[in-house]
């Protein structure tokens, strides 16, 4: 599968629909929509493509130039590269152009590289278990070494995950940053599927964001540093200068601190606040300092707070996790259906979807 967001100036377009305005690149629109039904044989723009495996772990390619589309087959080609990027970044990827360093930069580069890299452990393997440093390994991370690994929604996932949702276990950053990615990955192809039949006018659209962005953060953080991070995770829309409400009416939060409880902080553009969203009500506080920090981040000025308490509080210590994570389910399918009944907690029903989510599809 792939996703392919286009950004090309506005003087490529007679007429048509285009949904936003960025600053370089006046327009965008997503490809996969049939809204623009004039374009010109070739266009200068910029590409963002990500191309997804079996287990929907992403592999990005950024380029700029002059391109060509295909309408009837969806099919958007590359004619003229003025530009390519390294993965997901703004380091230009430059083939065959650097010259070979010289015998005495490669002797110092490799001194360099051997008094900067770990010293490594000498390994023994017994018939009785295994030996690291002359220091045996216990039977709990022996058993672990046998565990199942792979990747999915570019996390790192095993088995253990899987028994920490069957036997009802306080829930990882690897599953719910997993659950984050999916829910983003079905909601643009459901907005595709309707916008294809016209059909996106009552749409509030809302983006997920991972854990691991609020966590890089750090205990201390300023706004520079916070605002590096949130501008690397949502690189994709630097042309647009980051205004996500542009396409979004929402943005979706999990967070933990402290490694101890987790949280939601939903931040809506059209009622320009920010809900909270903690099943266990009063007892734990929410950052207010991460709080202004995102709201400044995602543009959203003058905005007020308000706590959700209409649903039933979790009466254990490990569910928090399942809250969010059924929480944010909601969010997901209020986009498609405003019809929707108030939110309710189902324990296993979200404690199924999140098993669905994170299983091995390359082995299946």
């Amino acid at each position: 599968m792939e996703n392919k967001l286009f950004y090309c100036k506005s003087e490529s377009f007679k007429d048509s629909k285009i949904e936003v305005q960025s600053k370089k690149y006046n327009k965008i629109f997503n490809f996969q929509s049939k809204s623009i039904k004039e374009l010109k044989n070739e266009i200068q723009g910029k590409l963002y493509s990500t191309q997804l495996d079996k287990n929907s772990n992403p592999k990005y390619n950024i380029q700029e130039g002059t391109f060509s589309f295909d309408l009837e087959q969806k099919l958007i080609k590359l004619i003229k590269k003025d530009k390519e990027y390294l993965g997901k970044s703004n380091i230009l990827l430059h083939e065959n152009t650097q010259k070979p360093q010289d015998e005495t930069n490669k002797t110092k580069h490799q001194e360099l590289r051997s008094q900067s890299l770990p010293s490594r452990k000498k390994i023994i393997i017994k018939e009785d278990g295994i030996i690291v440093n002359n220091r045996q390994i216990g039977e709990h991370r022996r058993q672990f070494q046998k565990l199942k690994i792979w990747c999915k929604y570019n996390q790192s996932l095993n088995e253990r995950d899987e028994q920490i949702l069957k036997n009802k276990q306080w829930l990882t950053s690897s599953i719910i940053d997993s659950f984050v990615f999916h829910l983003n990955l079905e909601g643009e192809k459901e907005y595709i599927k309707q916008k294809e039949n016209n059909d996106t006018k009552q749409i509030n659209r809302i983006l997920f964001l991972p854990t691991s962005l609020t966590t890089n953060f750090g205990i201390q953080y300023d706004i520079q540093k916070a605002q590096q991070l949130f501008q690397q995770e949502l690189l994709e829309y630097q042309e647009m200068d980051f205004q996500l409400n542009l396409i979004y009416d929402k943005i979706g939060i999990p967070i933990n601190k402290n490694n101890i409880h987790w949280q939601f902080l939903l931040f809506d553009y059209k009622k320009n606040c920010v809900e909270l969203f903690d099943s266990l009500s009063q007892s734990f506080k929410f950052d207010q300092n991460l709080i202004e920090t995102l709201a400044q981040l995602l543009q959203l000025q003058n905005y007020k707070q308000k706590r959700l308490y209409y649903y039933i509080q979790q009466q254990n210590g490990y569910a928090c996790g399942y809250y969010v994570c059924s929480f944010m389910y909601y969010q997901y399918r209020l986009q498609f259906d405003k019809n929707l009944e108030k939110y309710s907690y189902i324990e296993e029903q979200i404690t199924k979807l999140l098993l669905d989510v994170i299983k091995d599809q390359e082995n299946q």
